[in-house]
């Protein structure tokens, strides 16, 4: 009976790489929010003015006077997340390292019939 985990995760990728690749999905959900997520201007007078979306300015001169520059805002805000998403995903590909480029941690576990751990003879020559 096996009861040792496998020395590297599923896909083959170490837990710190698979660690900031999930951070990285995240952070390109939140990026792709900041874009689709209506903006609105609160008014003095009346209900908040809709101003569209980062991908979608307001139609007509007026629309674009109320709401100013929070389109644009909002685009730096999502770029700023995304490049942050990439270096998050790069830089734990390259602290981590791919899968094809590691080396074992230790010798192999080898056990018994009775599900012992297995004692080695060493050769004198490291084997």
């Amino acid at each position: 009976m096996d009861v040792h985990l496998p020395r590297s995760g599923a896909g083959g990728q170490p837990v710190g790489a698979r660690v900031c690749l999930l951070l990285a999905a995240l952070a390109v959900l939140a990026c792709v929010y900041l874009l689709v997520s209506p903006l609105e201007r609160p008014t003095s007078q009346g209900p908040p003015f809709d101003c569209g979306t980062a991908l979608s300015e307001p139609s007509g001169e007026f629309g674009g006077a109320v709401c100013g520059d929070i389109n644009l805002r909002r685009q730096l805000q999502a770029g700023a997340v995304g490049l942050a998403a990439i270096v998050l995903a790069g830089g734990g590909w390259l602290a981590f390292g791919p899968a094809w480029r590691r080396r074992a941690q230790g010798p192999p576990f080898e056990d018994d019939a009775n599900g012992a751990p297995a004692e080695r003879e060493h050769d004198g020559r490291g084997r």
